[in-house]
């Protein structure tokens, strides 16, 4: 007993058996053409199947699996051999960067300098400057100028004049002006009715004590105070001062008249 011939093809139908056919064996015979039928689409269906089978195994085997995923992308050593030419850097030396020493002693010529390295290289070809050396000198900030004791940095032009600003200066009609060097301009106005009746001293007949004191006080010593009317109301009119110290006086108005409101200017220099 033999088994069927089978051929790898797929049939255009299975034959049906008549009722008129004759049992008829054999490869060719008419009773086993309905089994040769299907197994022909049988072979044909598993030769699909293992070159599918075939496909399948090779597209799994170019997948990387998690651990030479892992590897792969865990590698720095450049992996596919790119070229400083395939990325846009044909003209960028691989160069490292240039140590402190390096870029003061300005030699070497295959290194790459940082801002910070470039500052200290300049700091050393240019000294800081002195009284008795040229060289590099900070400019002052405002702050720095206006403390006029700074003697590491330079004034500008424009920080000269925020020097005599700030705490150094009030501008009103009481004020002061510090300069460098520690002399005070400070100035102001006053004014008092003369009422109370003089005695032998004063001039003319009524006076009126004003006590007055400067915007700021002088550090160390008066050097001079003026005074000088405000009001010209009055023709017979003296002022003067009495009791100056550091940190103010008493203006004295002496007039021929009483009840009326005298004014006065007053400068005072000290340091």
């Amino acid at each position: 007993m033999a088994n069927l011939p089978e051929s790898a093809t797929y049939d255009a139908g299975v034959y049906q058996l008549e009722l008129t056919d004759p049992v008829q064996g054999g490869s060719t015979g008419v009773s086993n053409a309905p089994l040769k039928n299907l197994a022909n689409r049988t072979a044909w269906l598993k030769a699909q199947v293992e070159a599918l089978a075939l496909e399948i195994d090779a597209i799994e085997s170019g997948y990387a699996t998690a651990v030479s995923l892992a590897s792969h992308t865990g590698n720095t050593s450049n992996p596919h051999s790119v070229t400083k030419a395939q990325v846009g850097l044909g003209s960028v030396e691989n160069y490292g960067l240039a140590t402190q020493a390096e870029a003061q002693a300005g030699t070497v010529g295959t290194k790459y300098m940082t801002p910070l390295r470039t500052k200290e290289a300049i700091a050393a070809l240019v000294p800081a400057a002195s009284e008795t050396a040229a060289g590099l000198i900070e400019r002052a900030t405002a702050a720095e100028a206006q403390g006029l004791a700074d003697a590491l940095r330079a004034i500008t032009p424009g920080t000269l004049t925020a020097a005599l600003q700030g705490s150094n200066q009030q501008l009103g009609a009481n004020g002061y002006q510090r300069l460098p060097g520690g002399l005070i301009l400070q100035w102001g106005t006053g004014a008092g009715v003369p009422d109370e009746v003089s005695g032998s001293s004063p001039v003319f007949g009524y006076f009126a004590d004003i006590p007055v004191v400067y915007p700021v006080a002088f550090p160390t010593a008066l050097l001079s105070l003026v005074e000088s009317p405000r009001d010209s109301i009055a023709t017979e009119l003296s002022i003067a001062a009495k009791d100056a110290t550091k940190n103010g006086f008493t203006a004295i108005i002496n007039a021929a008249q009483s009840g009326t409101s005298i004014g006065f200017y007053w400068i005072a220099i000290g340091y």
